[in-house]
């Protein structure tokens, strides 16, 4: 967001160092003010709207500083506060309450002002900053809070907007500071990614670095899978290699022997920081399925807590590599103070099971990168269902969104670049069917693929696992490329195989199109349990998501072909 296109407002900001405080300041331009019906609509170009359901939709800006070395945040004081003297009358909206894709929600759903709120005589919010927390990107403290510009009194129907804020951030030096050194590393690709995040990158001079000269060697990638599969990997290991990289590959029975930690799924962890802070890996690859309490696991997973689901799938736990993610011990694992927001690698899952899975991903990744179909390349789909009849609600609202770029919701994002063709299968416009993908998979050739409609474990864009197979998807990687696929569906990326009614035995249906055909999807980003959407409206997370990924791709793509 920092980096954004900005439409609307400039948000000036200065940060200054004294020991033990960080003196933030903070100056915001007026809003562009719009009529929505009866509600006032409040647009800033650097905030997103973020508040509960039944709560006033007001605009919030993230603050990221990067802190002194070894220091952690304790609290923020408001120093001064400074508002613009005209103030405005209206009502805001109440919040809309995220539901499932799966899950649609209730005929002629509204969301209900919360009473506490809207029927109280007094501000909203009652404290205009968020308490901040402190995540490490390779061993370089983030401190990260939200702020609202904006005071909205519902009873007297005003509101008043923030013209600047003075904060006081109260450090000290961290209780993991041993951790945060172990893992303290930098190179252009850290400093580019501190650059994108934080408000004061200039603060990176005062790092001071131990870089240790008793190393043998790097290694750039890490690969990690068991001896049946391992021989299957081999070709791939020897075309990363043979492309400048070096690759290091750990069997996770020896993991198992040589690693510590309370389960294997942490043993592995073990394993990769140890390979992160001795030979300064970038990138780790999980070579096989994750199992599941019915199925034993090639290559673990650690299952987190969000909400009522106790074990949802993530490999994050693996590349974001600060603290355990079960800081109180209970089991339940990635809870809201345990998370780690910032990963220290690239990582990646080839969910694959036997020899012949291993040979069909890895030959579209190598195909994909050494040889890809030049034609296919500029071609992109963007597929969208009906996913709610009242409010009626359109995944083609959603892709629209995501293919043209734009200001929604608070957010500036690219859209596919302009040297790309692009096909549209929108319900919101016209009746399609699994054998119009088909024909775009096989005959007409596509590069990206960018889905948002009802899906499950075993089913997305109106076809079962069943239908993946290579005589419907005769895209070879040489005649039609490979494509990266993108579905905001729920489940149908559950890489354990789970669904609400239990596990599967059958591999879920981004596992099937990857690994097991020779053809389809080269990858897939997906969910591994439900994607979110907003009845009547798009200012859901997985839309978010879904607009950085495609503004990163469409960066990527922009430089026309030759």
């Amino acid at each position: 967001m920092k980096k954004g296109i900005v439409i609307l407002v400039i948000a000036l900001f200065s940060v200054f160092l004294f020991g033990g405080n960080i003196e933030y300041f903070l100056s915001m331009e007026f809003p562009e003010l719009n009529m929505n019906g009866e509600y006032l609509e409040i647009n800033y170009s650097d905030c997103i709207e973020i508040a509960l359901e039944g709560e006033p939709s007001l605009p919030w800006k993230g603050i990221d500083i990067l802190l002194p070395q070894d220091e952690e945040v304790t609290g923020v004081n408001i120093v001064d506060i400074q508002y613009y003297t005209m103030e405005e009358n209206g009502v805001i909206a109440p919040a809309v309450r995220p539901f499932p894709i799966s899950q649609p929600a209730p005929a002629d759903y509204q969301a209900v002002p919360d009473p506490d709120i809207y029927e109280r005589d007094g501000v909203f919010p009652q404290r205009s900053v968020s308490d901040a927390y402190t995540g490490y990107l390779c061993g370089h403290g983030i401190a990260s809070l939200k702020f609202c510009p904006v005071e909205y009194n519902p009873v007297r129907g005003s509101v008043r907007f923030v013209k600047s804020i003075t904060l006081d951030l109260e450090t000290r030096n961290s209780v993991r500071a041993q951790e945060v050194e172990a893992n303290l590393k930098i190179n252009p690709a850290i400093e580019a990614r501190i650059d994108q995040i934080v408000d004061n990158p200039e603060a990176l001079s005062s790092y001071r670095y131990n870089e240790s000269n008793e190393r043998i060697m790097d290694y750039d990638i890490l690969l990690i899978t068991n001896s049946d599969l391992e021989p299957s990997f081999q070709g791939y290991i020897d075309f990363k290699k043979s492309t400048g990289f070096s690759v290091a590959v750990e069997l996770v029975d020896d993991i198992y022997n040589s690693y510590t930690g309370i389960d294997q799924a942490a043993q592995v962890r073990s394993c990769i920081i140890s390979y992160y802070q001795s030979y300064n890996i970038q990138y780790v690859i999980l070579g096989g399925d994750a199992g599941n309490p019915n199925e034993t696991a090639i290559v673990p997973h650690r299952g987190f807590s969000v909400d009522d689901d106790p074990s949802l799938p993530s490999d994050m736990y693996f590349s974001n590599l600060d603290g355990t993610w079960d800081n109180d011990g209970d089991g339940y694992w990635g809870e809201q103070s345990e998370i780690d927001p910032y990963a220290e690698l690239a990582i990646g899952r080839i969910c694959v099971d036997s020899p012949t899975e291993v040979t069909n991903a890895i030959n579209k990744l190598i195909f994909y990168q050494n040889s890809p179909v030049i034609e296919d390349i500029e071609k992109a789909v963007m597929v969208g269902e009906s996913l709610n009849d009242s409010p009626q609600t359109w995944g083609g609202n959603y892709k629209d969104q995501i293919a043209n770029g734009g200001y929604y919701n608070g957010l500036s994002t690219t859209g596919i670049s302009d040297n790309f063709n692009v096909n549209y299968f929108y319900e919101r416009d016209m009746n399609w069917n699994k054998y119009s993908l088909f024909d775009e998979f096989s005959d007409v050739g596509i590069n990206l693929l960018n889905h948002l409609g009802h899906s499950s474990v075993t089913y997305n864009m109106k076809m079962d696992t069943g239908d993946l197979t290579a005589s419907n998807f005769t895209n070879n990687g040489l005649t039609r490329g490979f494509v990266i696929g993108y579905s905001q569906g729920c489940y149908n990326g559950s890489f354990d195989n789970w669904h609400y009614n239990g596990y599967y035995t059958d591999d879920c249906f981004a596992e099937k199109f990857t690994g097991g055909i020779s053809s389809g999807e080269v990858a897939s980003i997906s969910n591994s349990r439900y994607g979110w959407y907003m009845p009547g409206g798009t200012n859901s997370s997985s839309q978010y998501y879904d607009r950085f990924f495609l503004m990163g791709y469409s960066a990527k793509a922009s430089v026309k072909l030759d």
